[in-house]
Formats: C-alpha cells, sequence, structure tokens
C-alpha cells in the first residue's frame, strides 16, 4: 500500500454532459415559482389591508375546545355572511360551509299566482317568532311545492333564498341528511338566532338516495333545530309517501306551482322582452299570452329564444314547442324503425 494514499480514487464514474436546455427550463420553473409566491405575498397585504372594515377579527388566532389543545387559525368571522350555503365535512369529518355565488337572474315575483302565496305564507312566519315562543311552539316551518318541471318552483324558491338573506340569514342546501345535521349542529353552536331555510330540491331524489328516517327526524325536530324553514320541491309527489306528503309539522303546507296563469305568463313575457330590445318588434305580448296556455316558464323562455336569437319564424317556434309538450314513450319506438334504417324500406 502506497502512503500517502491517493486524494482521487483511480477510476472516477462518469459524470453527466450539462444539458444547458433542461437547466433553462429549471431556471424558468423556479422563476415562475418566485414570482407565484410574490403575487400571493402583495395578495395576502392587500386582504389585510382591506379587511380591518370587513368584520374580520384578524389573522394569527389561536382556537381551543377545551383550553388545553390549541390549533391556529387564519381569518376569523362573527357570523357567516348572508347567502346560500353547502354544508360540507373535511377528509377528518369536520363541518365547514362553502360559499355558493346566488344569482338574482330572473327574481319574479308573479301576483295572484302560488308563487307569490308562498313567499307571504313564508315572510308572514319570520314576524311571528314571539307568538310560537309564547305558546310554546317550535319556531320552525316545513313547505312542500310541487308541480312539472320548468313550472316556476326554482323561482319561488330563489325568492325565498332571496327574501331570508335580506333579513341576514342564510340557505343551505340540503343533499346529505347526515351532513346537514352535523353542519347546523355547529351552525347553532356559533348563530343560534340567525334565520335559515334548509332546501330540499327534489326531496323523492334524496329520500331514494338516503335513510329515510334521517331525513324524518331531522323533520321532526329531532335536533331541535328552530328559527329554520325547510323548503323541499318535487316534479313526482306520487313518489313521496303520506308521512311525507300529508303530515303537518314535517311539510305544514303544500303549494301546486302549476303552469302560470295569463297574468303570469304576461309578466314573464314582458320581463323577456325589456331584457332584449330589438324584441319589442318581434314579439306580440298579447298573442303570445293566448297562445301560450299550459306552457310552463321554461317553454315559453325556449320560445322567446328561437324567435328572438335563432330568428325562427314565430308559428315554426310554437309549433316545436307544442310538439315537445306531447309525451312521448319508448313504447312509441315499437312497429317503427330508427336510426340510420330509418328511411330504407325492408328487403325482401
Amino acid at each position: 500500500m502506497t502512503w500517502p494514499p491517493p486524494l482521487l480514487p483511480k477510476h472516477l464514474p462518469e459524470l453527466p454532459e450539462l444539458n444547458i436546455g433542461m437547466l433553462r427550463k429549471e431556471l424558468e420553473r423556479q422563476r415562475k415559482i418566485m414570482a407565484r409566491k410574490s403575487r400571493a405575498l402583495a395578495q395576502y397585504a392587500q386582504t389585510e389591508a382591506a379587511e380591518e372594515d370587513s368584520g374580520v377579527i384578524g389573522h394569527k388566532l389561536w382556537s381551543s375546545a377545551d383550553s388545553r389543545t390549541y390549533f391556529s387559525v387564519a381569518d376569523t368571522y362573527k357570523e357567516l355572511p348572508p347567502d346560500v350555503y353547502e354544508p360540507r365535512l373535511t377528509p377528518q369529518g369536520q363541518p365547514f360551509f362553502y360559499r355558493i355565488h346566488f344569482s338574482t337572474e330572473e327574481l319574479l315575483r308573479f301576483s295572484d299566482s302560488n308563487i307569490d302565496r308562498v313567499v307571504v305564507e313564508i315572510t308572514e312566519f319570520w314576524k311571528r317568532k314571539d307568538r310560537f315562543e309564547e305558546f310554546g311552539f317550535p319556531y320552525r316551518r316545513g313547505i312542500l311545492l310541487h308541480g312539472p318541471a320548468g313550472s316556476g318552483k326554482s323561482c319561488a324558491v330563489k325568492l325565498i333564498i332571496n327574501d331570508v338573506i335580506e333579513k341576514g340569514g342564510i340557505a343551505l342546501r340540503f343533499d346529505d341528511p347526515g351532513v346537514f345535521i352535523r353542519c347546523m349542529r355547529n351552525f347553532r353552536l356559533v348563530q343560534p338566532e340567525t334565520p335559515v331555510v334548509g332546501i330540499m330540491e327534489d326531496i323523492d331524489g334524496i329520500m331514494d338516495r338516503y335513510d329515510e328516517s334521517i331525513i324524518l327526524n331531522v323533520l321532526d325536530g329531532i335536533d331541535s333545530f328552530e328559527n329554520i324553514v325547510y323548503l323541499a320541491t318535487t316534479n313526482y309527489p306520487e313518489e313521496l309517501e303520506g308521512r311525507i306528503k300529508n303530515r303537518p309539522s314535517r311539510f305544514d303546507r303544500r303549494f301546486e306551482i302549476g303552469f302560470p296563469n295569463p297574468k303570469a305568463r304576461f309578466q314573464y313575457i314582458e320581463y323577456l322582452v325589456a331584457k332584449v330590445g330589438r324584441a319589442k318588434d318581434l314579439v306580440d305580448i298579447e298573442q303570445w299570452v293566448k297562445d301560450t296556455a299550459e306552457f310552463t316558464l321554461a317553454h315559453i323562455k325556449e320560445l322567446f329564444i328561437s324567435v328572438v336569437l335563432f330568428e325562427t319564424e314565430y308559428k315554426d317556434a310554437l309549433n316545436t314547442m307544442l310538439e315537445m309538450k306531447k309525451n312521448i314513450s319508448s313504447n312509441d319506438y315499437e312497429n317503427k324503425r330508427t336510426g340510420f334504417g330509418a328511411y330504407h324500406k325492408e328487403s325482401m
């Protein structure tokens, strides 16, 4: 053995050649990362400045449920901003509320209609909290809306959501009853008096997907949720059991949202014409009202789009809507050739 030993081994491993292209890509990637961080820091600074007067208590706070275990939290709010929310759970099972943009598009209140009666019913309910408390009745209400698709149930729901938001309350989507219950418990710990509307759209589908007993427990007030209105909709009331559609204290009132009457049709067509200036020369409102008896709002809207936007002849567009109103069934396909062979005679 030689002494001193060599500083380097005799056989050096081969070093990879320097790839200038890859080096440039890596530098560009790092530059983009730093740029994103800089933008995020700038946005954070702007947010801090803007939130001083927005009701936000602050940053860098600690939260504890037992005065022993502490968690750092970011922005905190005294109350949820009035809006529409979807109750959710984190992967760890922690309830939270996901804010959904509420659109006021087509926020029309039709006079002399069941839609208007629904709004009046719930508006009056919000005014009578003292009476419910005085006589010891649970302060909650259940309303069931039923009718054909496109008849205006969603319009009624929007009006009621808008009403509760104006009162400083929130609307919660009711889809998964278990998630709804956990989130409502959490919400009432923080905001025990805030008005809430629970939106149960297509309740027949909810009943099919989840355990009926849990949904009935919510409606029966097992968790004692008060200051709340449950607003359910369905296109298929025949799919609901009597214990849902014929049980006051679960759903105290039910309203059929059927085809709009002449006044409602006139109001809706007039609203559509006002949205599009050029429609004045294309739409005879009085004639349209006569021709659209037993049309849903959805059918009237499509008629308007066909005539005004696609410039379809009115009579052709009207006939198309009348054809769509006819009931179709897969039984109609029997003894008929369809598809590519529809216009070819059978070969012998």
